[in-house]
Order: C-alpha cells, then structure tokens, then sequence
C-alpha cells in the first residue's frame, strides 16, 4: 500500500510531499523538486519553511496545524534555491500510519495564471488610464473649440468696426503699397476694395 501510494505521489503532475506534523519533510516526489530548484536529497530531512517565503511562514505553521482536524487548501508562496518566488495552491490533508500521523501537501504552481491575471490587470489600469486621457483631451479641445469661436467673433467684430468705421483706414508698406483698406476707404476712392490692395498708394 505505501509502494502505491508513493508511486502514485511519484507519477502526478503537481508537487507533493510528506512531512511531520511540525513541518519535517519526509518525502518529496520529482515535481515539489523542480518547483523549488532543488535536489530531491537536499530537501528530505529538511523543514518546509526552508523552502517557503519567510512572510508565509506563519501562515504555513498554521496550516499544519490545521490539516490535522481537517483537510484545507491555502495559497503558499515557495522560494526555489536561487531566491526566486513561486506562488501556488496547497493542498494538506492528515495522513495516519497505525499511532503516527504527517501531513500530506499536494501544491499547484500558479506562477503562469497569476503572471496572467498580473498581465490582464495591468491592461485594464493601462486601459482607464487611457480613457482618463481621452476624456481629458476631449475636453481640452471644446475648451480650444470655444476659445476659436471667440477669437473667431472677436476677429469679425474687428473687422466689422474696421470696415464701417466713419473715416477711411488704409494700412501701406514702407514703401507705400496698400495692403489692407476698410469699405469706408474705398469708398472714398469709388472703387472696389480688391482692386485696391497691392496698389501704391
């Protein structure tokens, strides 16, 4: 029975190990090995937390604890052998040999689904920043919308008074060619304004 079940532990895709109630690893099969980048003979003998964030190490205590009442699944963050942290799912239930007790843990690495939450999060902030600087930008231009519309009647205000002004304005070079007169100008002159302009005066 213990051949099989080891064999079983042995052949599964996720991470699995055995340890004492207080933490002592026992057993460990290939995969717990290559999620912490560790030699399956460096890891027996050794105490989990070794091969567990120090911030999770309480809540990894806490679990073994528990596991012993009632089987329960809880998110662990491992640290391989080169100080890389890797996130996963843990599963421990109480495993009984005749008066002894240790806890079976079965982890899932997340690394890939968080990175992907992580990448689809970013997106989404990326994304209302973007609609932030679209509603910005919208108003920036009615405000310089608004801003041409009243420079555009402030011109034609101008350019009214210039035109019926009472006296004649005519705006020459310095060397005396005409190049802008009002309707009042030109009508002293009896002529059409356009055929005034680029005359000499």
């Amino acid at each position: 029975e213990d051949q099989v079940y080891r064999l079983l532990v042995e052949t599964m895709g996720e991470a699995g190990l055995n340890t004492t109630p207080e933490g002592k690893i026992f057993f460990c099969n290939r995969q717990f090995s290559k999620l912490v980048n560790t030699p399956m003979e460096k890891i027996v003998g050794q105490n989990l937390e070794k091969f567990v964030k120090e911030s999770d190490h309480k809540k990894m205590a806490e679990m073994l604890i528990k596991a012993k009442v009632e089987p329960l699944r809880k998110r662990l963050v491992f640290l391989t052998a080169d100080g890389i942290s890797v996130p996963a799912w843990v599963s421990a239930n109480m495993l009984k040999h005749g008066d002894s007790v240790s806890i079976c843990l079965v982890a899932m690495d997340q690394t890939e689904l968080e990175a992907s939450k992580e990448a689809v999060r970013q997106i989404a902030e990326q994304r209302e920043e973007l609609k932030i600087q679209q509603k910005t930008l919208r108003v920036q231009n009615e405000e310089l919308y608004k801003a041409q519309i009243e420079l555009e009647m402030s011109r034609n205000r101008y350019s009214d008074l210039y035109d019926f002004a009472p006296v004649g304005y005519f705006v020459l070079d310095k060397d005396g060619l005409i190049l802008n007169v009002n309707l009042t100008g030109a009508a002293l002159l009896g002529v059409k304004k356009s055929l005034i302009i680029g005359k000499h005066f």
